[in-house]
């Protein structure tokens, strides 16, 4: 995070910074075991990998904790990548769990278009968007600005969960979706 924050900041470009948390993922581990709640961390790993670039940074933050740092993107596009994560967790999960295991996450997107905040101080207004996502029902994208209030072009609202009819929403880039869920199922059988 440091090297990316500061070639940011040399370089006058923007930061953003995702914080994401699996949700209820202890009841994963209490109703299934730690084997399946490891593997459930292990997947959720890959889709943020597979929906970043070479150039991002993707971490375990601790427990079902992950953090993404994307520079060059501001805090709409964070959301939209944000987005794009959040329905491929919920989406994917039929192909490597029973059907009876739902599996989404919350996102929380923080930026930094001035290049003046700190890494943790970024990582804190993710993490305050994720809590705010957690509040809100999870299974959402909050951005900071709209913890804010700060007035800022209007972001694509997550749609709230909705029951799984085996069809992915229209909003999802269908050969996308088919791609990661293909890598997804080839990842499972290396395991």
């Amino acid at each position: 995070f440091d090297t990316l924050f500061t070639q940011s900041k040399a370089g006058g470009e923007r930061l953003s910074c995702l914080m994401v948390d699996i949700d209820f993922f202890k009841s994963v581990n209490d109703r299934y075991g730690h084997a399946t709640g490891d593997q459930v961390i292990k997947t959720v790993a890959d889709v943020l990998k597979t929906c970043t670039r070479d150039t991002d940074l993707v971490g375990r933050y601790g427990g079902e904790e992950f953090c993404a740092v994307l520079p060059g993107v501001d805090e709409v596009e964070a959301a939209e990548i944000a987005e794009r994560m959040r329905v491929a967790v919920h989406e994917g999960k039929t192909a490597r769990f029973t059907t009876a295991l739902r599996i989404s996450a919350s996102f929380g997107v923080a930026s930094d278009p001035f290049g003046k905040l700190s890494p943790g101080a970024l990582i804190d207004l993710a993490d305050q968007a994720l809590y705010q996502a957690k509040q809100g029902g999870r299974n959402r994208v909050v951005r900071r600005s709209q913890v804010e209030g700060e007035v800022s072009p209007k972001p694509k609202q997550a749609a709230p969960p909705q029951p799984d009819t085996g069809a992915a929403p229209p909003s999802v880039d269908r050969a996308m979706l088919a791609e990661h869920t293909e890598r997804l199922q080839a990842r499972i059988v290396e395991l």
